[in-house]
């Protein structure tokens, strides 16, 4: 049996909900008794929770969706969730076009939505969001510039804003999950997958369950004394060695969930500021 959390009573807002990672969330936060709207680019049918089709690279759209929110639901917490990778590629020859997509959704998109919802949890005096981002923000990846540059933004956004919320009892996160079992991945094909299963300490992929699991806790107030915090979602230890693996099984690939790991450096104290590459598209 999967863990439970109490979220009776709370409404949460899940950008990119309609698939893999994001869906995963929504129905734990479901199953664990909270109101959940889900915005997304494509039409969601998550059991439990409503939907909008919301892009979140359109201001507009977002404040129409957020006024259509009914009034319980202002939100309490704002899981950004939405994403988008594109392809591998040297930056000298990535289309202007699709980097400045990977910018508008993953950085400007997370920014764009959390303005937005920021002043009903400051109204409310209090709220939760939970941004995901990913370890090529903080090490780089070669032929995912954009992305890498991307995600950079999205954790020194999460530290600086907590820092500038802690204190008004709004807390924020970000997740970093590793390489997930999802369609996407399986996508990339056998040599690929099994180049990430092998540098793995556990031997497998995550599960969307998994990450979940942690975006669910970072929701609670168990979690309150974990600030701009960036939190694995991966074993430690996986090896540098799999962005090159990936690049050489399949270097012309459309990169899915957690295309690639990287090592998360071994300490004797676990560090909240290994985070490992990869997260789920829009």
């Amino acid at each position: 049996m999967p863990n439970l959390y109490d979220l009776h009573g709370k409404s949460i807002v899940v950008t990119g909900g309609a698939k893999s990672i994001g869906r995963a969330i929504t129905e734990l936060l479901v199953a664990s008794g909270a109101t959940v709207r889900i915005w997304d680019a494509n039409p969601a049918q998550v059991s439990g929770a409503s939907s909008d089709v919301v892009d979140i690279t359109d201001p507009v759209g977002i404040d129409a969706a957020l006024s259509r929110l009914p009034a319980p639901e202002q939100p309490d917490i704002l899981v950004n969730n939405a994403g988008y990778l594109g392809k591998t590629q040297s930056f000298v020859a990535h289309p202007s076009e699709d980097w400045q997509r990977i910018l508008a959704v993953n950085l400007m998109g997370t920014m764009r939505v959390t303005q937005a919802v920021l002043p009903r949890m400051l109204r409310a005096g209090h709220g939760r969001i939970v941004n995901m981002a990913s370890l090529a923000g903080k090490e780089g990846l070669a032929t995912l510039a954009a992305y890498s540059a991307a995600s950079a933004g999205v954790i020194a956004f999460t530290k600086a804003l907590s820092r500038e919320l802690a204190g008004r009892n709004i807390f924020v996160n970000c997740v970093a999950p590793g390489p997930i079992d999802t369609d996407m991945i399986r996508d990339l094909g056998t040599d690929a997958v099994n180049a990430m299963i092998a540098d793995s300490p556990m031997k497998r992929l995550g599960a969307a369950s998994e990450v979940a699991q942690l975006v669910a806790w970072l929701c609670t107030d168990a979690s309150r004394f974990t600030p701009y915090s960036t939190c694995p979602a991966v074993e430690p230890g996986i090896e540098r060695n799999s962005a090159r693996n990936y690049a050489m099984a399949r270097p012309d690939s459309n990169v899915g969930v957690c295309g690639t790991a990287f090592k998360c450096r071994k300490r004797r104290r676990p560090s909240y500021e290994n985070v490992t590459y990869g997260r789920d598209p829009a």
